[in-house]
C-alpha cells in the first residue's frame, strides 16, 4: 500500500511540474490582451464561525462543545492575463472558550500563482487548472505546538458540469511542509484528495457534498502505539444561498468518517469529531 501511495504522489508530482511548465510557456508566448487594471483586480472577505470540541474532564472517551473559532480571511487578486492569476490570502482567529479563555491571533498568509483554462470543457469535455502557493503560519503557538511554520503547495483542479443542475469538482493538493524541528510525530507532507459534487437548487440556492481525503506522512518510525503514517476521510455536507449580489452565507457540518489506527467505528468516530459552521463571504470588487 505504501509504494502504491509513493508512485501515485510521484506521478502527481510529475503531473504537476509539466503542467506548470506548460503554463509558463503558454504564458510567454500568449497574445492575448490582459484585462484592464480596474477588471484585474479583486478582493474577497469571508467571516467563518465554527463549533469546538473536545472530551469531557469527567468521562474519558466522550466529547463536548467546549467554545468556537472564528476565522476573519481576505484575499486581493490580480489577473495578469484572462488565464495567469496572483494573489495574496491573509487570515486571523478569535477563538472563544467556555471557560472564558478567549484569544484572538494572526493565524496565516499565502501567497498563490495560478494558471487557468489549461483544459476547457467545451473543448476537452473537463476543465483544468493548476497553481502552487507558499503557505506561512503566523502564530508562535501554532508553530511550537505543529514544529512546522509552512508550507510549499503544489494544487490540481478538475471539473465537469454533469447537467444543467450537477457539477463535480476534484481538487489534488500536496503540501511540503517547512520543518522547524526533527520532533518524532511532525509532519513532513501530506497528500488530500477532494471530491465535491454540487447542485444547483435555484439561482441562489445551492448545495454540495464535500469528501476529503488526507493521506500524512510524518518523522519518526513505526512504534507499538506510534505511526509515521495516517489517514483519514472527512464528508462536508453544506448548503450555501445568495443573500445579494456580492454575498453569500453558507452554512455547512465536518465530520470524520474514518482515522487510520484509532479502531473506533465510523459512527463513533463521527460522532466524535461531528461540528457545525457558517461562513459570510463578501465581494469588495
Amino acid at each position: 500500500m505504501k509504494k502504491q501511495f509513493v508512485l501515485i504522489r510521484n506521478l502527481f508530482t510529475l503531473a504537476l511540474v509539466s503542467t506548470s511548465i506548460n503554463a509558463f510557456a503558454a504564458t510567454a508566448t500568449s497574445t492575448t490582451a490582459a484585462p484592464s487594471f480596474k477588471d484585474s483586480l479583486d478582493l474577497k472577505f469571508y467571516a467563518t464561525t465554527e463549533q469546538m470540541k473536545g472530551e469531557k474532564k469527567q468521562e474519558k472517551g466522550a466529547y463536548e462543545t467546549t467554545g468556537f473559532v472564528n476565522v476573519l480571511e481576505s484575499t486581493f487578486g490580480y489577473a495578469l492575463t484572462k488565464s495567469d492569476y496572483l494573489e495574496l490570502y491573509g487570515a486571523v482567529t478569535y477563538t472563544v472558550n467556555n471557560d472564558d479563555d478567549n484569544e484572538f491571533q494572526p493565524d496565516s498568509t499565502q501567497f498563490k500563482y495560478k494558471r487557468k483554462n489549461i483544459l476547457t470543457e467545451d473543448k476537452h469535455g473537463v476543465g483544468l487548472s493548476a497553481d502552487i502557493r507558499s503557505f506561512h503560519l503566523l502564530s508562535d503557538e501554532s508553530r511550537d505546538a505543529l514544529s512546522w511554520n509552512g508550507a510549499i503547495v503544489p494544487n490540481l483542479s478538475l471539473s465537469r458540469k454533469v447537467t444543467s443542475w450537477l457539477s463535480v469538482y476534484t481538487t489534488l493538493r500536496y503540501y511540503m511542509y517547512y520543518r522547524t524541528k526533527a520532533t518524532v510525530g511532525t509532519s513532513k507532507n501530506q497528500f488530500r484528495v477532494y471530491l465535491t459534487p454540487s447542485f444547483t437548487i435555484t439561482d441562489k440556492l445551492s448545495a454540495g457534498t464535500m469528501f476529503k481525503y488526507k493521506h500524512t506522512d510524518r518523522v519518526g518510525k513505526a512504534a507499538p502505539g506510534k505511526h509515521d503514517q495516517s489517514d483519514s476521510l472527512q464528508f462536508i455536507p453544506s448548503v450555501a444561498y445568495d443573500v445579494a449580489k456580492n454575498a453569500n452565507i453558507e452554512l455547512y457540518a465536518d465530520a470524520t468518517l474514518m482515522k487510520s489506527y484509532d479502531d473506533e467505528t465510523i459512527s463513533k468516530t463521527a460522532g466524535d469529531d461531528f461540528v457545525i459552521g457558517a461562513t459570510l463571504s463578501l465581494t469588495a470588487f
